[in-house]
């Protein structure tokens, strides 16, 4: 401010001088040209500072205006006042210029600034996004690297000499590499990876580090970002992907592992046997083996359900500890499921097969007690031809079935002997899911008599499937068949149906005795089920009596029991068959009302030899009729059984061979209604008329 004001007094003072005392000569225009020559370096010089415009405008412009003008007025020359005024606009330009310089000036400064703050935001964001982010310009040279992909690298961080930023790509993951200490040979598959990754082969790339750590590599190549965009050159963005591996890989291990034994589940041991049985070379065979636990159902009743487990659990333990190359998962419950690939011979199998269960069948330490636990399996083995995993997991089962029938045997392999078996088990299962009706079922009827044999008021009824093709079917063959193909509701309905249309005929106090399985109580239209049987049949409720088992209150004991009540509310009478064989019926006794208990014919096989089995027997009844049941005794066949069950005087009612074979409706009837009016709770149908009947 001081040398332009300076500056300008001078030029000022020197144009004053030249005006008044030398007129329009040389000295005149001189000072002209060094005012507005002085005026305009001042603009520019100075980036247009206001103030620094206006003192030279006053000090130095205006008084050389102001004498020309005088001099004009004085001399009475006009066109020097003109020359005067032309003065004003060119101060105005000035200012102007001045202004706009100012704005550009201020403008470019703050863009500046903004520009330094955006540069300083931007190095942040870079350097402290949670990805690393590298950048490469045209010739393969690090251009850029942010502080969390040197962190990742364990690369060090940038500072003043920053010997990464240009230096080729290749040097810059050989430093990586030595950072990591991995060997050249070592780290050539991962520069071939990164080779590619650049080389456009792929997109994006996953590397592992020695460290376990997973990183996946993207890149974007800038000429294919934008065409137009000069820059030429990539862009690296890599990322941490370690906890989403980690995770994936307890998510698939959890969608493909049993969370209780950590073997592979149904779906997952399936694709690792379909997968292995791809690899079967020319001579060798492939075992599939289907393993029960026998005596979990026990442990978990007498015990508890974590004690089945923590057996379960052992046998896993000591599956997985088998040496030679087997597949092993579990299937759900207490089932196993082994697969042996690679098998040269018969005996091969019989040997592998023979240390697998010689090694789980043992004794295991259950929640501090000795237990001694019992596996079967039933093995089929492909020897030729396509290799179909669901036919010969179900030839297995089938062998498996068989085993159950050979208790001093703890496996058998599915055998030719076995195949007209299986076949027989195919056509039941694809006749009972097409449909069975009451009119294919064939009922046999077996009384419940008096201890004496004098009388009976009640039937259980025993059906037979009659089909064209497979002849007649007993319940033993098809209801199992049905349960595990989901159609025993529609199996029970029949017979339930026929039942009651049969006991609808016979005199008005005969009742019938139908069998429930659990899969029965459990659904959810078994009351809806019973009203339209006993409806459409016009049964009276009370002449209907289900038989159930205890294995129905195993898992879901307040639901069930629930049915049952309201079962017993529409007036059907409740019976617990199989009384004593689920190991757990004694606590259920004192919940549920029921109107009968069935003694199981286990119990009375050697009841009249066997001491034991005498109190055994006595104490069950003596604990039924302290409940206020009515007892009845199944299996009876021999004069000594029936003597020895009719010893205590309390059991109600006896069923089996050694009174009656199971007998068609129309020989109830006949039997019911031969000389004597139907029956009642006071009066019975001797048994003397029974047999005059039967020989008549």
């Amino acid at each position: 401010m001081v040398g332009v004001s300076g500056i300008a007094l001078w030029i000022g003072a020197f144009e004053l001088y030249s005006v008044l005392f030398h007129g329009f000569q040389v000295p005149v225009y001189l000072a002209i040209g060094v005012a507005f020559g002085t005026l305009t370096s001042t603009i520019g010089r100075n980036l247009g500072a206001k103030k620094l415009t206006w003192t030279f405008l006053i000090l130095g412009v205006i008084p050389l205006a102001i004498a020309i003008f005088a001099v004009g007025v004085i001399e009475e020359n006009y066109w020097y006042c003109s020359v005067a005024v032309v003065f004003l606009p060119f101060g105005m330009v000035a200012k102007t210029a001045a202004q706009e310089v100012t704005d550009l000036v201020e403008t470019n400064y703050h863009n500046r600034l903004e520009a330094e703050d955006l540069s300083v935001a931007l190095n942040l964001a870079l350097n402290y996004q949670p990805t690393g982010m590298m950048m490469l310009d045209g010739e393969g040279r690090v251009a850029l690297l942010n502080q969390t992909g040197r962190h990742m690298l364990k690369l060090p961080l940038a500072g003043d000499e920053d010997e990464l930023v240009g230096a080729p790509f290749e040097f810059l993951f050989d430093t990586v590499r030595k950072r990591y200490g991995v060997t050249v040979e070592d780290f050539e598959p991962l520069r071939i990876k990164l080779r590619g990754l650049l080389g456009g082969l792929e997109d994006k790339t996953t590397i592992r580090t020695p460290e376990g750590r997973h990183f996946e590599f993207r890149v974007n190549h800038l000429s294919d970002v934008d065409q137009g965009n000069p820059l030429q050159g990539a862009v690296i963005v890599f990322t941490d992907i370690t906890s989403q591996v980690e995770n994936a890989s307890v998510m698939a291990r959890l969608a493909n592992m049993d969370t209780l034994t950590q073997t592979p589940n149904r779906r997952h041991w399936n694709s690792l046997v379909e997968a292995s049985s791809s690899k079967i070379r020319l001579g060798e065979r492939i075992a599939i083996c289907v393993l029960d636990i026998n005596q979990l159902k026990l442990i978990n009743d007498t015990m508890s359900q974590m004690a089945g487990d923590a057996a379960i659990k052992q046998i896993a333990d000591k599956l997985n500890e088998i040496e030679f190359e087997t597949i092993i998962g579990r299937y759900g419950g207490d089932e196993f499921v082994i697969a042996i690939p690679g098998i040269k011979s018969t005996d091969d199998i019989a040997v592998k097969l023979d240390t697998i269960f010689n090694k789980i069948n043992t004794n295991y330490i259950v929640h501090g007690h000795s237990i001694d636990i019992k596996v079967s399996g039933g093995v089929y083995v492909h020897k030729s031809g396509r290799f179909v995993l669901t036919e010969a997991f179900s030839r297995a089962d089938h062998a498996l079935r068989k085993v159950k029938g050979m208790p001093t045997r703890a496996w058998t392999e599915f055998t030719r002997s076995m195949e007209m078996e299986y076949q027989r088990t195919l056509q039941i299962k694809a006749a009972l899911r097409e449909e069975i009706s009451e009119n294919s079922l064939k009922m046999m009827y077996q009384p419940m008599f008096l201890p004496d044999g004098s009388a009976f008021d009640c039937c259980e009824a025993l059906a037979r499937w009659v089909h064209p093709e497979l002849g007649e079917v007993g319940p033993a063959e098809f209801i199992e068949i049905a349960e595990e193909i989901g159609v025993i509701q529609m199996v029970t309905r029949a017979i339930l149906m026929k039942a009651c249309k049969d006991c609808a005929t016979w005199p008005a106090n005969a009742t019938v005795s139908v069998n429930f399985s659990t899969l029965d109580v459990a659904h959810p239209e078994v009351l809806g089920m019973v009203r339209s049987c006993l409806t459409e049949s016009g049964l009276d409720p009370r002449r209907l009596q289900i038989e159930v088992t205890e294995t129905v209150f195993v898992n879901d004991f307040h639901n069930m029991s629930r049915t049952l009540k309201s079962l017993q509310q529409l007036g059907v009478r409740i019976a617990l068959d199989d009384f004593g064989t689920g190991y757990s019926a004694l606590s259920y006794l004192t919940k549920l009302n029921f109107d009968k208990v069935k003694i199981d014919r286990s119990f009375i096989i050697n009841v009249a030899h066997d001491l034991q089995s005498q109190l055994l027997f006595n104490g069950i009844v003596a604990l039924s009729k302290s409940m206020k049941f009515d007892v009845v005794v199944e299996g009876v066949e021999t004069q000594e059984q029936l003597h020895a069950v009719t010893a205590t005087g309390e059991v109600d009612r006896i069923q089996g061979f050694i009174y009656s074979r199971p007998q068609t409706s129309e020989d109830i009837i006949e039997r019911l209604t031969d000389g004597d009016p139907p029956p009642t709770p006071s009066k019975l149908v001797t048994f003397e008329t029974f047999r005059k009947g039967r020989r008549a």
